[in-house]
């Protein structure tokens, strides 16, 4: 059944490499050139201007607090993942308590049945004998006697059987209780981290294409250095 059914969850590797943008400092000029690219490559197309350059400046910054914060969700929710797998494992552990009450109920039910079948047995020889079915004079006596020993001997079985049967019904009840209820709570954990893991993947996916945007709009478009000082100049 689904409660005492482990569920399979995989921890999905980064799907996407989600490079670190240069900083100011690190801007690389051209030699014999007054301009740079904010992506320190060699760049290409129309010059920025320098309303452009504003624009791209506070989207690289952006851009680098986004990568950043992707890629640090993603170390805690592997971590996480590992967590999980441990629980998994532990969980299977606890799986083999459940199945050795499984045998040991299979084979209480064909004791229970066996006992049933003697039951109907005896019930059927003591008829017969009050029925006058078992001879007369001492053949009925000995067939009484018979019947005697063999009603306390299946008594004594009934007793054996119906104590089994309480331990049984209260061991298996509170173990697999406590097994569903674990496997429940860890169905619902898989189930949290799979929905903010594709988030995740959702949200690296638009990271790297924020990224890339940038790059092709900003960080490979050269711009004039005095542009540059001037914005940092608050101008």
């Amino acid at each position: 059944m689904k409660s005492i059914s482990l569920l399979q969850a995989g921890a999905l590797s980064a799907l996407v490499a989600l490079a670190c943008l240069p900083t100011p400092a690190a801007l690389a000029q051209t030699p014999g050139a007054a301009s740079r690219t904010l992506s320190g490559g060699s760049g290409g197309g129309p010059l920025l201007t320098r309303e452009e350059l504003r624009v791209c400046m506070k989207e690289q910054e952006a851009v680098r607090v986004n990568v950043a914060e992707v890629e640090g969700r993603r170390a805690p929710l592997d971590a996480e993942m590992e967590q999980v797998k441990a629980d998994q494992v532990k969980l299977e552990a606890e799986r083999g308590a459940i199945e050795e009450l499984r045998v040991r109920s299979e084979a209480f039910t064909a004791r229970s049945q066996a006992y049933a079948d003697k039951i109907e047995e005896w019930n059927k020889r003591a008829k017969d004998l009050n029925d006058g079915k078992m001879g007369s004079g001492r053949m009925v006596e000995r067939h009484r006697n018979t019947l005697n020993k063999d009603r306390a001997d299946l008594e004594k079985e009934r007793v054996a059987l119906e104590a089994e049967r309480q331990e049984l019904t209260t061991g298996s009840e509170e173990i697999v209780r406590s097994y569903n209820a674990k496997a429940d709570a860890l169905t619902a954990r898989v189930d949290d981290w799979n929905d903010r893991n594709q988030k995740w993947t959702t949200d690296a996916a638009a990271a790297e294409l924020r990224r890339e945007e940038w790059l092709v709009n900003c960080g490979d478009r050269r711009y004039r250095e005095d542009d540059e000082i001037a914005i940092r100049r608050g101008q």
